[in-house]
């Protein structure tokens, strides 16, 4: 039936994924487009004619949904929909997401962090499900986290809690968007693993991305630097390394800190697979946290690779 189908849209710094997801939370129908830069109600508005296009096309329309779902890469304050702070989309901030989105559907809409949503879908379907506590750690243009603690969204006092990405493993350490140092997301972010290849590719001229980029040096991202490790390309596999040893470090501590029973990640950079990065994870955090906690946590890749924010969005519709 058609309302045992809800509608999540997933906006990233770069992309905005959408997809029909159904009560196993199965995305039946996907699609994905540029996120609009332009002032963020303009953005809404593009956002929203480009969905109420894809639900034509797959002949649904709002009503006959289950509910819609939203997640955004930043703090989101509450129930209010109001965007705090956003390190990738830093013009939204006190944007009311949730109204302008209910205004261009004419329906509610449900708005939280991406990857608060994307911890939600796991928890209800993901290869882990049911695991309390779960944590799940994105992997994308930025890294992000998302908490799940007796069954429900751990959101902190106002809606901020579980920003992984900028908790700091090196007080002196890389310079992040944020403006802190040290951050995770400065290593393990699509800015940061790029940066930290460049400064690799200054003494590796035989390099595989030298060849990947073809002369569009501006071109140089994380996926090209997975598919260069994985062709065994050694300044590429040094990246990695060094990106796996930065997420296992602060794996070990969320392990130490909350005794979770599962860790999930997920996002783009989990397309480099579970020997470049998975394993090296696993081995910098073994080598960290406590023996006992380490044990006791399940430390996986999602099923649901790339799709995982969305899917994550569409739960909060079933979860309301």
């Amino acid at each position: 039936m058609k309302n045992n189908i809800a509608l999540g849209i997933d906006i990233g710094g770069s992309f905005v994924k959408v997809a029909l997801v159904d009560s196993a939370g199965e995305a039946i129908e996907t699609d994905v487009f540029s996120t609009p830069q332009s002032p963020p109600d303009v953005a809404v508005s593009i956002i929203a004619d480009d969905v109420v296009e894809f639900l034509e096309d797959c002949e649904f329309d709002t009503a006959e949904l289950r509910g819609i779902g939203v997640g955004f890469p930043g703090a989101i304050r509450g129930k209010s929909g109001i965007v705090e702070s956003s390190p990738n989309l830093k013009k939204w901030r006190g944007i009311e997401l949730s109204t302008l989105f209910a205004e261009a559907f004419g329906c509610p809409v449900s708005v939280d962090n991406d990857a608060n949503a994307a911890a939600l879908g796991e928890f209800m379907w993901g290869k882990c499900k049911g695991s309390d506590p779960l944590v799940i750690i994105t992997l994308g243009t930025g890294v992000g986290g998302g908490i799940v603690i007796g069954g429900k969204i751990f959101r902190g006092s106002w809606g901020g809690g579980a920003e992984i990405g900028h908790h700091s493993i090196d007080m002196n350490g890389r310079v992040c968007t944020c403006g802190n140092r040290g951050c995770i997301e400065a290593y393990a972010g699509d800015k940061g693993v790029v940066a930290q290849a460049w400064e690799l590719l200054k003494q590796d001229k035989g390099s595989l991305l030298w060849e990947a980029m073809g002369g569009d040096y501006g071109s140089l991202d994380g996926e090209m630097v997975g598919d260069a490790a994985k062709d065994g390309d050694a300044t590429a596999l040094k990246v990695a390394g060094e990106v796996a040893r930065a997420v296992g470090v602060a794996t070990a501590n969320i392990i130490n800190i909350l005794n979770p029973e599962c860790i999930i990640f997920s996002g783009g950079m989990t397309e480099w697979g579970e020997e470049i990065l998975l394993k090296n994870i696993r081995r910098e955090a073994k080598s960290r946290a406590l023996k006992a906690h380490f044990n006791s946590c399940a430390i996986e890749l999602s099923d649901s690779g790339q799709l995982c924010g969305v899917i994550g969005a569409a739960a909060m519709a079933f979860a309301d």
